[in-house]
């Protein structure tokens, strides 16, 4: 932020003010909280999987049954207890309201005039992170499905097609 000229700068805080006008703070805060077991959830379903899979490594039928069994208690908590289920949905959805917020926030800086100074913005940005990748020793940023689900913003494509609307034909 600190290299952005003023009109890139304004635009920036015209988006900021789009997440302030609309409660996204206090919206991210709550959902921050709400969504805290389900990560631990998933954290823990990881460790685990990751472990079987390691035993499995070296005890194939072993690792296989820890697997299956770790998955048939997973299936069978959820469809008792479906408030786990939710638990362990709600960062999903969480993410999804999230992406939502960042739209509208870039909505409301287009709004007020800024949709040719967020383009620009974005552009550059998403250009910074493509020049970053190509550099020597970076490791490639495809991101799988989940990351893609779990992500807080919207891919570049999305918002910039959302911004086009704005501009002048």
């Amino acid at each position: 932020m600190t290299t952005l000229p003023p009109a890139e700068m304004a635009g920036v805080l015209a988006h900021e003010l789009g997440h302030h006008t609309g409660g996204h703070a206090w919206s991210s805060l709550l959902g921050l909280w709400y969504a805290l077991p389900g990560r631990l959830a998933w954290q823990a379903l990881r460790k685990i999987t990751a472990g079987a899979l390691a035993l499995a490594r070296y005890f194939f039928c072993l690792g296989a049954a820890i697997l299956l069994v770790a998955a048939a208690a997973v299936v069978a908590l959820a469809l008792t207890f479906w408030p786990l289920l939710l638990v362990l949905v709600a960062p999903y959805l969480l993410a999804a309201v999230s992406r939502k917020a960042e739209l509208r926030a870039d909505r409301t800086a287009a709004e007020l005039g800024f949709a040719q100074v967020m383009v620009q913005v974005l552009t550059k940005i998403h250009g910074e992170e493509l020049a970053a990748q190509r550099e020597p020793g970076a490791k490639a940023l495809t991101p799988g499905l989940a990351a893609k689900l779990l992500s807080s913003h919207p891919d570049y494509h999305t918002r910039l097609r959302q911004l086009e609307e704005y501009l002048p034909a």
